[in-house]
C-alpha cells in the first residue's frame, strides 16, 4: 500500500501567513527563537527579503516557493542552524558563505574584531600596510573583516581543508578583497615567514 503523502501546508497562502505557520509550528516545537527564524527563511524561500514580506505580506506563494518554504522548515526542525539552510551568516555587518567545510561565524569572535582594531588604532595601523595570519581560517571571516576596516593591510589565511580555502576564496572576492588576500593549505605556520 503506498504511503500517503502529507499535503504542503504553505501552499495557497501568502507571505504574512507563511511567516505566521511557520512561528506557530517552530515555536510548538520549542524553539525559542521561532518566529525570528520564521522572518529569516520565509523571506528566504521566496527569493525576497524581509521588509519586501512586511511590504506586500498579502503575496501568494508559488507552488515553489511553498515547495522551499516546507523544505526549510523541515531542515529547522531537524535542528538544522539557519545560517547552514541560508548558507550564509553575518558577520560584523557582511554577509559570509557558510558550506559543510567551515564554522560559522559567531557573534562572539566580533570582539576579537573590536579587540584587534582598537589595537591597531592604538599602535598607528589603522592606515598602515600591515600583514595579518588568520590560521584556521574557514570561511576567512575574521581576515576579510579586519582588512576591509583597515585599507591598507593585506593578509594570508591558512587552513587544512581545500574546502574551507574554496569557501575564503569565494568570500574574499564577493567583498572584493581577493588582491589583498593570499590563501594557503598549510597546519598552522607551517611553510610560512616573513
Amino acid at each position: 500500500m503506498a504511503k500517503a503523502v502529507a499535503a504542503n501546508p504553505y501552499v495557497g497562502v501568502t507571505a504574512g501567513d507563511a511567516v505566521r505557520l511557520m512561528t506557530r509550528v517552530l515555536t510548538a516545537a520549542g524553539f525559542e527563537d521561532g518566529a525570528v527564524d520564521a522572518r529569516i527563511l520565509v523571506p528566504a524561500a521566496l527569493g525576497l527579503t524581509k521588509q519586501d514580506v512586511l511590504l506586500a505580506p498579502e503575496r501568494a506563494l508559488s507552488m515553489d516557493e511553498a515547495h522551499r518554504a516546507q523544505v526549510f522548515e523541515a531542515r529547522r526542525l531537524a535542528h538544522e542552524p539557519v545560517s547552514r539552510i541560508l548558507g550564509q551568516r553575518e558577520f560584523y555587518g557582511r554577509m559570509f558563505a557558510v558550506t559543510p567545510a567551515t564554522l560559522d561565524p559567531r557573534p562572539d569572535s566580533e570582539t576579537l574584531i573590536e579587540a584587534a582594531l582598537e589595537i591597531a588604532g592604538q599602535r598607528g595601523w589603522l592606515n598602515a600596510p600591515i600583514r595579518i595570519l588568520d590560521i584556521g581560517t574557514g570561511t576567512g571571516c575574521l581576515l576579510l573583516t579586519l582588512l576591509a576596516e583597515l585599507p591598507s593591510a593585506s593578509g594570508i589565511g591558512t587552513d587544512l581543508q581545500d574546502a574551507a580555502l574554496n569557501a575564503a576564496l569565494a568570500n574574499a572576492a564577493f567583498l572584493q578583497l581577493e588582491t589583498r588576500t593570499d590563501w594557503r593549505l598549510a597546519r598552522s605556520m607551517e611553510g610560512l615567514s616573513g
